[in-house]
């Protein structure tokens, strides 16, 4: 079979160099066999031409000459030219060994028919081939008068078949092979020829060569070569002539035979390659040859014989069976290799006890390239069907099968990598078999390597949910050079599974490893009660029985079969663990009703014998104290209870037990605790098809929570084996890796189901769960029960610590104030559940004791300090937890009618999000609210002036206790402060219309701001006009206040809108007022929510009805400082007399006139 590889070069050849010509191709033409050709070796021809390789056109045949003979091509459909040809004498003396046998078997070149034949040619009455020494056809007659077989003469080929017509001028062959006297195909030495072109169109017939028929193609044309001379072969064409020179002669010198390993451990496959041009019989297609290759076989009566025999394709490429599939169809050519130029080549010897060990190195299995029949940890077993004495028992038949058309490279194994020879399981180191090919022996030699395994951080700390690598290496492990290998569970072959083992997870091998009479099997044909929680009798009649051997450290079962039943009786295992209900309950707890809080899983792995299928599992108890599941005698105790504990599951699962009726019953107080229990696997697919070897199983109880309280060492649960899958790093390395990954619990997720689901506890890249700190000589340690080059099994092992860490809450500040943005961290690495995700903590938002905490409501319990399970942050004002008030309560109206939303810390939004996928740190904010609830409180009330505090529960500290550790601030008010733009400002001044006099000449007792007396000239017209003045005398103060309790925006503008609180002067914030003297006048107040109409307070004792300016604005963003722009008139102060005698006062009360009244709420008083 083509074994991975591809080379593109002539169509059905594989030299190992491209061919020296442009156009002509030769099969023998091989620069690593130095261009030899031997024995009955067919040689293709081929002439790809663009010139001549129209298959609709007629063309003319090229001109290709064999030693200045004609070798006639025909055209296939691929528009190349094609032609075959072999040596007469080695072509009819390998034809001469399948003459006693079914046509098309074995080295059957077909039909011999002389160059003087006339009946090739559709004609009827021309020679095709004259310029041979005779032709060889793929098909024959049932008669004798057209064609002979072997070294027989010869004859012309002038009839049609047995007389008849069947084969027609340019005929189609197909159908023509079922008439009366046509034997079909019997060629077997070129077998993949390209199809010829049949194309009548173009005027020459079949081949373009006038072929009679296409069921007379591929013919090989056979010349008279000398042994150790030249073969030109050459093609005349326009413009030159292109040739290729071949040696024809023996070639055992190039035959070599390698092993693909120097040391073999046990059960490795055994990769031979045997590289002999002269077993390359046929250009087009991968040969086979199988070899019988016991030279000292014991016969009948006990006396030595030779079962030494060489045999052409026995089986296909493909595998199937071939000369196989008939009786007499296996040819052993071995005594007519002298003969057929073979020298010391040809034959293989395989010795698999030359030590005369107590175990043999060698055996033979079945691989896709052969069909072998009873093969065991002998190879003298083994059979082919249809073998006799030839491959039949003791004859030790090993096959090897080309790696490529033409390649002359042949191997032991398949596509798949699987080798027809192995070591043994039980081969002793130092023992050795041997391979002999052309007189040249190689040794299997066995050995051990010593295995190291390690696991390494890629920082210097292990965290929670972090992935790191795991490495084996060990050699013997390696058991296939050619492949990169999966330590697989379900593997027989697999000879050791790295474990990890935490707590007491209850396995197969409770009762001890290794094979001892603790674990038994019986393979059961089970029809039972499937309902949940039923209990329902075993019953079936035994039918095989198994021993079950466990392996130490991975708790692996390899069962192997006893006894040999037919399978379709059996569809069930049962198996006895020589323990106790008491010993499981060890492992497992009842987690209804007790002190037991967590969950029991039952963890699986039948695939070995199913991996398709899904399974039922039972746990058998034994109904009489100390009474077996299986008896003395190896069959099923009468009276087994059988309790479904896992119901159409998976063949590899992890399943829940708590969820099931059947949970109470395996706690029942009824059930004594001294009761055997075993285990009952049924297939649901059907019957098992019972191995020759063996099977690899697990099946396992885990337990995950915590008794009591769990504060204490000794009530934590964590009861599992993780059991590594490991994947080679490539083709015989040697190097196993993986990674492995743990959770560590906390109070949200130790209670929740999925936590456990989820874990692939046999897997290449395993997680596992950590409830404490592990480390130290607790450290989880990976375990490898290793035979070592010194013979010596021995545990090798790697362990990495698991610690907890103790976690830290922070503010992000001591200060806060109203509307300020808290940012909460936590740092705790074991709160990383999962290293590829960012893990977040939500608020608990339902009702409960757990309302606006950051926590889990429905896998919490409460402990016997009144805490909860569930809690893992809160946030506190003077110890008090904020949460929000119950709905439609006093409280919660008086926070919605004061405006906030921020009710407690679910209502905020507030989570728990993780910086990066694996950091550890978490961050949350929200923002001081205004105003609060207070417990039991029916009115809100200021959060200012409150100590904030952030308290955070610490699932596993760094010593493994729970703590809990915060952080505190306090939420304050800021001292306001308020500012003019100024020191000085100037005096503002009125217009003439504000005043009863006139004269504009002398403008005493007016505020104006005139122009300059030498501007008012009477002639000018400006006198009569009332003179020239400054029209805008007021002044703009700008009042400021620095107050960042008002700046409650992130980035946004603010504004002081708020009233004071008095009852009786609900005013702005800031008065702003005019003094003279002693003398004040009250202008308004600024900051408040709203722009109001008012006079002027005269004597401070009318605020309610005073001038409001409105809410001040933010100067920028993030400021905190606040302004005002405020106008002030000339006549906004206390009365005097110096001031000037006003008319007309601007209206700030919201009427139209202009008295003093609509200015003022009273008469200023002299100052």
């Amino acid at each position: 079979m083509l074994a991975g590889s591809m080379t593109i070069v002539a169509p059905s050849m594989m030299p190992a160099a491209h061919a020296a010509n442009a156009n002509l191709f030769v099969s023998a033409e091989n620069s690593q066999f130095n261009n030899y050709m031997s024995g009955p070796q067919v040689v293709e021809v081929v002439v790809i031409d663009s010139s001549i390789n129209d298959t609709n056109e007629g063309k003319g045949e090229p001109d290709v000459k064999v030693n200045g003979k004609k070798l006639r091509m025909a055209q296939a459909v691929d528009g190349n030219w094609y032609g075959y040809f072999a040596d007469n004498t080695q072509a009819r003396t390998a034809d001469q060994t399948t003459i006693t046998a079914p046509g098309g078997f074995g080295l059957d070149f077909g039909q011999f028919c002389s160059q003087a034949s006339l009946a090739l040619h559709s004609s009827n009455n021309l020679g095709m081939f004259t310029d041979t020494v005779g032709v060889a056809i793929p098909v024959r007659s049932t008669g004798s008068s057209f064609g002979t077989n072997g070294t027989a003469t010869a004859t012309a080929c002038d009839t049609s078949f047995n007389g008849a017509t069947a084969i027609k001028a340019n005929s189609t062959h197909t159908g023509t092979t079922a008439a009366s006297g046509v034997e079909g195909r019997v060629m077997n030495v070129v077998r993949e020829a390209k199809t010829i072109n049949t194309n009548s169109a173009t005027g020459n017939g079949v081949g373009q060569i006038g072929l009679k028929d296409d069921g007379l193609w591929p013919f090989i044309q056979l010349y008279s070569l000398s042994v150790g001379g030249n073969v030109i072969v050459s093609y005349n064409k326009g413009g030159g002539v292109q040739s290729t020179t071949l040696t024809f002669d023996t070639v055992d010198q190039f035959a070599n035979t390698s092993l693909d390993k120097v040391k073999y451990t046990q059960k490795s496959q055994i990769h031979t390659t045997i590289t002999d041009l002269w077993l390359n019989i046929d250009p087009t297609d991968e040969d086979s040859w199988t070899f019988g290759t016991n030279a000292t076989a014991l016969g009948a009566n006990e006396a030595a014989r030779t079962t030494l025999s060489t045999n052409y394709q026995v089986f296909n490429e493909n595998g199937q069976n071939a000369g196989a599939s008939v009786a007499n169809g296996i040819i052993n050519i071995k005594p007519s290799l002298s003969s057929l130029m073979v020298e010391t080549n040809g034959v293989l010897i395989v010795n698999a006890n030359p030590q005369g060990a107590a175990n043999a190195v060698l055996t033979i299995q079945d691989n896709d390239d052969t069909v072998v029949n009873s093969c065991s940890q002998d190879a003298k077993t083994c059979t082919v069907t249809n073998g006799g004495t030839i491959l039949g028992r003791n004859s030790q038949p090993i096959t090897i099968t080309e790696q490529g058309p033409n390649s002359g490279i042949f191997g032991t194994y398949d596509e798949s990598d699987t080798s027809v020879i192995k070591v043994t399981d039980n081969a002793a180191r130092g023992t050795s078999a041997t391979i002999n090919y052309n007189e040249v022996p190689r040794t299997v030699l066995v050995g051990f390597d010593f295995a190291t395994i390690s696991i390494s951080p890629s920082d210097t700390e292990w965290n929670s949910g972090e992935e790191i690598p795991i490495t084996l290496v060990d050699g013997d492990a390696n058991k296939n050079s050619r492949a990169d290998e999966d330590l697989d569970v379900f593997d027989p072959n697999v000879t050791l599974i790295p474990a990890l083992i935490t707590g007491d997870p209850f396995t197969i091998g409770e009762n001890g490893t290794g094979l001892t009479n603790a674990q038994r099997g019986v393979w059961v044909n089970f029809t039972g009660t499937t309902s949940t929680g039923i209990i329902s009798s075993l019953h079936g009649s035994p039918n095989a029985t198994a021993t079950i051997n466990v392996q130490k450290f991975s708790e692996r079962a390899i069962v192997s079969n006893s006894t040999s039943i037919e399978p379709r009786y059996t569809n069930a295992l049962v198996v006895e663990l020589g323990t106790t209900i008491g010993d499981l309950r060890q492992t497992i707890r009842n987690p209804i009703g007790g002190t037991f809080h967590g969950f029991n899983f039952l963890n699986l792995d039948l695939r070995s014998f199913n991996t398709t299928s899904t399974f039922d599992v039972y746990l058998l108890n034994s109904t009489t104290a100390n009474g077996r599941i299986i008896t003395s005698a190896g069959v099923t105790n009468t009276g087994v209870g059988a309790l479904l504990i896992a119901d159409n599951v998976s063949p590899q699962s992890l399943t829940i037990l708590n969820a099931t009726a059947s949970n109470a019953r395996i706690f029942a107080t009824g059930t004594a605790a001294s009761n055997h229990v075993g285990l009952l696997f049924v297939n649901n697919g059907g019957n098992l098809v019972l191995p020759s070897t063996s099977d690899a199983i697990v099946a396992d109880f885990f337990s995950y929570g915590f008794l009591n309280d769990g504060l204490k060492q000794n009530e934590r649960i964590a009861n599992q084996i993780i059991r590594f899958e490991l994947e080679e790093t490539g083709d015989n390395t040697s190097t196993f890796a993986g990674t492995v990954e743990y959770i560590m619990l906390n109070q949200l997720n130790i209670l929740d189901a999925s936590t456990y689901a989820n874990l692939s506890p046999i897997a290449d890249d395993p997680t596992f769960i950590v409830i404490e700190d592990l480390d130290n000589e607790d450290s989880p340690r990976v375990n490898y029960n290793d035979l070592g080059a010194d013979g010596v099994t021995t545990q090798v092992s790697a362990q990495q610590a698991a610690p907890a860490h103790s976690g830290i809450v922070s503010f992000n500040s001591h200060n806060f104030k109203t509307a300020d943005t808290v940012t909460v961290t936590v740092q705790d690495v074991d709160l990383n559940v999962d290293s590829d995700l960012i893990d977040i903590y939500t608020v608990v938002s339902n009702l409960g004791r757990l309302k606006d905490v950051v926590g889990n409501n429905s896998t919490s319990v409460r402990l016997s300090n009144n805490d909860d399970l569930g809690r893992l942050l809160d946030i506190t004002f003077d110890d008090s937890k904020w949460t929000s008030p119950a709905a439609n309560s006093a409280c919660a109206t008086s926070l919605s009618n004061a405006g906030v939303t921020d009710t407690g810390l679910g209502a905020t939004g507030f989570t728990l999000v993780e910086t990066g996928p694996a950091t550890g740190t978490f961050v949350g904010d929200f923002q001081i609210p205004s105003l609060w609830c207070a417990p039991s409180a029916t009115t809100a009330t200021t959060v200012t002036g409150l100590d904030i505090e952030v308290n955070y529960v610490d699932f596993r500290d760094a010593s493994g206790e729970t703590i809990e550790v915060g952080d505190s601030a306090g939420v304050r008010a800021n001292t306001g402060s308020v500012s003019l733009d100024r020191t000085v400002y100037p005096v503002p001044f009125g217009i003439p219309s504000n005043f009863a006099t006139t004269t504009v000449t002398t403008p005493s007792g007016r505020s104006i701001f005139p122009i300059h007396q030498t501007g008012m000239d009477s002639t000018s017209g400006l006198q009569a006009g009332g003179g020239e003045f400054l029209a805008d005398g007021d002044l703009t103060i700008h009042v400021r206040v620095n107050d960042p309790d008002f700046d409650v925006s992130a980035s946004g503008e603010d504004k002081i809108g708020q009233n004071t609180t008095s009852a009786t002067k609900p005013v702005g914030p800031v008065k702003v007022s005019v003094l003279r003297g002693s003398s004040v006048v009250v202008l308004g107040y600024a900051g408040g929510d709203a722009v109001l109409p008012g006079p002027i307070d005269v004597d401070d004792n009318n605020a309610n009805a005073t001038r409001q300016f409105g809410p001040m604005t933010e100067i920028s963003p993030d400021a905190g400082i606040f302004e005002a722009d405020i106008d002030i008139k000339y006549t906004d102060g206390p009365s005097s007399t110096i001031c000037p005698a006003t008319t007309a006062y601007g209206n700030i009360v919201g009427t139209t006139t202009t008295n003093r009244a609509d200015r003022f709420d009273a008469a200023p008083t002299s100052g």
